[in-house]
């Protein structure tokens, strides 16, 4: 059993719901870093994914459940970025796609690139898609087409990342954000119980919650990062260093 494509919210909400009944569980979206993603329910037999055997046969299934693709831009266009009147982005490609009628739960992430978009949906969708009738021919002002796509080892959604570090007087959440976007503590203080921030895709509130390697922070007007280190000053405070999403 396994449900439409999770906002990174609905994912955490679902991750505890089922855990919490005891129910063996993933979440997929197509590859590894996916925000969007599919939950699927596995039977009991499947409690142990570490075994081979186990690992492939629930890996041919949710592979089998996510169908990738790519939105091809026109060759000329997209290696001619100066000519065109405004380029195309991933509003544009999903505005495309709910044009059709198609409900936002059967697409997953959309991965934007110079040359198009890869678009992970549900199986039913796909095959709309890629039918004789073509009922996606154009995004914007572009002509598109739709072809299977490959996704290629480590694939990480094209993603595009700031490097970026400050100095905070420790790990909590007040003084991560503080540090990271150069404003005032009381201001992220403020900002945090008013509910504008995010660890991990959850609200967070408490100005001490502690963050740790791997965590997305996230704040309401300034946008999202990944925290990838901590290390000590002489001055016995932290410098944190992050990707912040561009």
């Amino acid at each position: 059993m396994s449900s439409g494509f999770l906002t990174p919210q609905e994912c955490v909400i679902a991750s505890r719901h089922l855990r919490s009944r005891g129910a063996p569980f993933e979440l997929f979206g197509g590859y590894d870093t996916a925000e969007r993603r599919m939950a699927f329910v596995l039977p009991e037999w499947c409690a142990m994914p570490e075994e081979e055997s186990v690992r492939a046969v629930i890996d041919a299934e949710m592979s089998a459940r996510i169908v990738p693709l790519m939105l091809k831009r026109d060759e000329y266009v997209a290696s001619h970025p100066g000519e065109v009147r405004r380029p195309i982005g991933h509003r544009d490609y999903l505005g495309a796609l709910l044009g059709l009628g198609i409900d936002r739960s059967r697409v997953g992430d959309i991965c934007v690139c110079d040359a198009g978009a890869a678009v992970f949906v549900m199986p039913q969708t796909a095959a709309f898609l890629m039918s004789d009738e073509k009922p996606l021919t154009q995004v914007g002002h572009e002509i598109i087409s739709v072809a299977p796509f490959d996704v290629p080892e480590g694939f990480d959604g094209w993603r595009r990342y700031e490097q970026i570090s400050g100095v905070g007087a420790s790990g909590r959440v007040d003084s991560v954000l503080s540090a990271l976007t150069n404003q005032s503590r009381e201001k992220i203080k403020d900002a945090v119980r008013r509910g504008e921030a995010e660890k991990n895709y959850e609200t967070v509130t408490k100005p001490d919650a502690v963050v740790a390697e791997g965590d997305i922070l996230s704040l309401r007007g300034w946008g999202k990062c990944r925290i990838t280190g901590f290390s000590d000053t002489r001055k016995d405070r932290v410098r944190v260093s992050a990707d912040r999403y561009i």
